[in-house]
């Protein structure tokens, strides 16, 4: 039966007449597909499964972000996610503000995403193509409805879109990198006058794009555009749930713009127990606590953010600032961990953590401070010795020498003649559609490598202990001129799609 299908594809696809053109090609390609599923589900075996792909910068990760990947994977069975390189993204958009290790972090801590492949290209050629398809067995390429243009102008997938391996989903409205940067610059502004000379003094002061988030409105805030569903709350919600065994680990904070410091505590927290719960304070809790110009982002953003997280299970919205007694009796709670990413005086919080710390639950992450930094430099070492025996290869993926199950080697045996089947066809339509062969010599220059999700981020994590929003607001300030060359330029393209967003097509939500 495989052998038949196979020669059934290869005789229809490459009898006389060959295939004629793109159409044709995607047709043939189709039918290879179906007769290699149908052969799947009549000898009793899952059918492939499909992996989309997509890729980007996610510089500064935002709820939008991770709307994005959760569409993404809405797609197929895999998300495998590329992640383009520092110097490709100073190239085409100018210097990110989180560097590799960092955007790495953020990616791999979103609950959808199953891989991460480094090394990416920022323009999606023929040669990156090709090496996914086989190398990595992507079936389609994804990516959001707005524009994305390399360095010269051009579209970056449409080589992609041009053989029929492109899917698009809606960008999510409401938020951008540009806005959330606008909102963290004007933080750097002491609290101005209500008087209205003062007020004009101080906008002739701000910088072009603080001036772009403050017009029409108060220079102490921003009023956010983001409206939130109860479907998009649960779109993001996990489905699991409290047991009466549970350990639950209770963290709370304002977690506004998450950022790989909120990603450590949380991974972190997640390890004391087997059910994390966060909470979210309320926007006028942060503003109390830390100036008028705070949160950047509202509660609903926030809270959107903390849940797409890997390691939160539940999350509560508009959590109160000081614990009570009706708070760990509702939840469960087994243990209450503290932590001062938010940089709050001493005595505020030990006016609202003096519940638990009676009850004896109260655990304070600095005091393990010390212990947990000699254990990833232990770990560290461990890697770096390992690495050294490896000749400097680092490990494989997959590891050599895994062993495979029973079930694969059946089906290796068994289909192996329909897989080499349908890898003819698609020899065909790509030599027909672009002249490249594939798995050729035009991909060898390719340096794009998949890695094993949290390995080798060790370093990158001591190097940016402690990690809060005081100093990823200090980092945006010492490159203002950068950052704001970046984000003014990016801040016309989506000027651009919101303009053009009325004369295209309307884009379904996955």
């Amino acid at each position: 039966a495989a052998g038949g299908a196979a020669g059934y594809a290869l005789g229809a696809a490459g009898g006389e007449g060959g295939v004629q053109g793109p159409q044709d090609a995607r047709s043939w390609r189709a039918t290879a597909d179906r007769m290699y599923r149908r052969v799947q589900r009549a000898i009793g075996l899952k059918p492939k499964k499909i992996r989309v792909y997509m890729d980007g910068c996610f510089d500064m990760m935002h709820y939008g972000h991770a709307n994005a990947l959760r569409q993404a994977a809405t797609l197929g069975d895999e998300l495998i996610i590329g992640l383009v390189p520092d110097e490709e993204i100073k190239v085409h958009k100018g210097p990110p503000v989180f560097n590799e290790g960092e955007r790495r972090m953020a990616v791999e801590a979103v609950k959808w995403v199953d891989e991460v492949i480094m090394g990416v290209p920022y323009d999606v050629t023929d040669d990156l193509m090709n090496h996914l398809f086989t190398e990595h067995r992507i079936d389609y390429i994804v990516h959001g409805d707005d524009p994305c243009y390399t360095a010269d102008g051009k579209d970056a997938y449409a080589n992609a879109k041009r053989r029929g391996k492109y899917k698009e989903i809606k960008r999510t409205e409401g938020v951008s990198t540009t806005d959330i940067v606008g909102r963290m610059l004007m933080c750097t502004k002491r609290k101005p006058s209500l008087r209205k000379a003062s007020l004009d003094a101080e906008m002739g002061e701000l910088s072009p794009l603080q001036r772009e988030f403050t017009q029409d409105e108060k220079v102490e805030g921003r009023a956010s555009s983001f409206m939130p569903t109860s479907r998009r709350i649960v779109q993001f919600s996990s489905s699991k749930k409290i047991r009466p065994n549970s350990r639950v680990v209770y963290v709370d904070g304002s977690f506004d713009v998450f950022h790989p410091g909120h990603i450590t505590l949380l991974r972190e927290a997640k390890a004391r127990g087997d059910f994390l719960l966060v909470g979210v304070w309320p926007d006028e809790v942060v503003m109390a606590e830390r100036g008028p110009h705070f949160p950047i982002l509202n509660v609903h953003e926030r809270a959107l953010s903390v849940l797409a997280c890997c390691h939160v299970d539940e999350v509560v919205i508009g959590a109160p600032r000081v614990m009570t007694t009706d708070l760990i009796n509702t939840f469960n709670i087994s243990l209450v961990l503290r932590d001062d990413l938010d940089e709050l005086d001493e005595e505020s919080d030990r006016v609202a953590y003096a519940v638990p710390r009676e009850m004896g639950m109260l655990q304070d992450r600095s005091s393990t401070w010390e212990a947990e930094a000699e254990a990833t430099a232990l770990a560290a070492r461990a890697e770096a010795e390992a690495k050294a025996k490896d000749g400097g290869r680092g490990r494989r993926w997959p590891p050599r020498g895994r062993a495979k199950s029973k079930s694969m080697e059946n089906l290796g045996a068994f289909a192996g003649n329909v897989a080499n089947g349908i890898q003819q066809v698609n020899k065909m339509i790509y030599r027909n559609m672009s002249g490249h062969r594939l798995g050729g010599d035009s991909a060898a220059h390719i340096n794009v490598r998949a890695v094993v999700k949290g390995e080798g981020l060790s370093a990158t994590e001591r190097a940016m202990r402690p990690f809060t929003l005081t100093s990823l607001i200090a980092r945006i300030v010492a490159n203002r001129q950068a950052f704001e060359a970046k984000f003014a330029k990016k801040a016309a393209k989506e000027s651009e799609y919101v303009e053009a967003k009325g004369e295209k097509a309307f884009v379904q939500e996955a």
